[in-house]
């Protein structure tokens, strides 16, 4: 899956490139949106303080838990 990746990301100072980071973009919406996904934990997420910005304390652990079906454009009943 990962073969589509460009050699851009390997050096440091391309990672930070706009196309680099277009690129990983592009590939995180890619699995996103296709890949159904669920909490690994159950214990409540900590908030951490980071500026002025809140953020998690130590991340969320995801797991895939399989392909999500394609949507159906046009497919809604209206009774």
């Amino acid at each position: 899956m990962f073969k589509s990746i460009s050699s851009t990301l390997g050096d440091y100072k391309l990672r930070r490139s706009p196309q680099a980071q277009y690129e990983m973009k592009l590939v995180l919406a890619t699995i996103l949106s296709r890949t159904e996904l669920a909490l690994a934990e159950t214990e409540p997420v900590k908030p951490k303080r980071r500026g002025l910005l809140l953020a998690t304390e130590s991340g969320v652990r995801m797991v895939a838990i399989g392909r999500r079906q394609k949507a159906v454009l046009g497919a809604v009943a209206v009774s």
